[in-house]
């Protein structure tokens, strides 16, 4: 299993984005959307959250 510098297993990481993801846009939130109006990418929005 990879993992980089901040810890978690890389696929662990990618998987629990994904989910994340997922989880928002099935609660009809627009992430392409909510990412531009913070102006980051969607892969950038938990990153306020996270800790790896």
């Amino acid at each position: 299993m990879a993992t980089t510098q901040g810890g978690g297993p890389t696929e662990e990481r990618e998987q629990l984005c994904l989910y994340i993801d997922q989880t928002l846009t099935e609660r009809g939130i627009d992430v392409p959307a909510l990412a531009a109006r913070r102006g980051i990418s969607r892969t950038e929005i938990t990153d306020d959250w996270r800790d790896w």
